[in-house]
Order: C-alpha cells, then structure tokens, then sequence
C-alpha cells in the first residue's frame, strides 16, 4: 500500500516502494479467442494500467469486438449484403463505443488519478 503524506526519513533512507500490482488475468470463463484478445489488450499498455476493477468492461470489450469481427467478415462476403447481419454490427460497434465510454474518467466507477 502507497504511504500517503510525507514519508519519515527511515522510508525515504531505505527506498521503501510499493510493489506493482500483477498484471491482470482473464477470467476462465472466457473462450480461447476471447483470453487471447484480453492478453493482447492488457500486454498493449503499462502493467499497472489496468486494476482488477477494469476486469468486467474488458470482457465486455473484448466479446464486443470478436462479435463485430466476425458479423464484418460476414457481411464482407459477395453476396447481397444481408441488412441483419449489418444492423447487427451497427449495434455492437455501438457497444464498443459505450464500454469504451464508461472507461474513461468522469464515468461512474473507481476513479484512479
């Protein structure tokens, strides 16, 4: 745990610092395809990022987009465009935004500074 104030002689003499908090892990409930893209998005950033409050949006970011992937890759095909599948990415890259939207600071949640 931080020391928080001003830190007595004998802490600042010895150098005393809080261990970084271990990188967050993917919950089991996860598929394959989702852990890899939840490893991928918590290794793209410093370790200390992401605190395991952040957990649950990005599981919901991470099934987010593995669904707009695969209704892309699905309407990018040939044939007539299939206006579900279209309206269906449209939703889901509507989610992306909104999970990413309650990451930011201001939303509601744990603030970090």
């Amino acid at each position: 745990m931080i020391q928080r104030g001003r830190k007595t002689g004998n802490v600042v003499a010895l150098g005393v610092t809080a261990l970084p908090p271990p990188p967050l892990t993917p919950p089991v409930t996860l598929t394959k395809a989702e852990k890899a893209l939840f490893d991928e998005l918590i290794k793209s950033c410093d370790p200390q990022h992401f605190v395991p409050s952040d957990s649950p949006l990005l599981v919901s970011f991470v099934q987010a987009t593995l669904l707009a992937r695969s209704l892309a890759s699905s309407a990018a095909k040939p044939s007539k465009p299939d206006p579900v599948v279209i309206g269906s990415w449209e939703k889901v890259t509507r989610v992306m935004g909104d999970v990413g939207d309650s990451a930011t600071p201001g939303a509601a949640g744990p603030q970090r500074s």
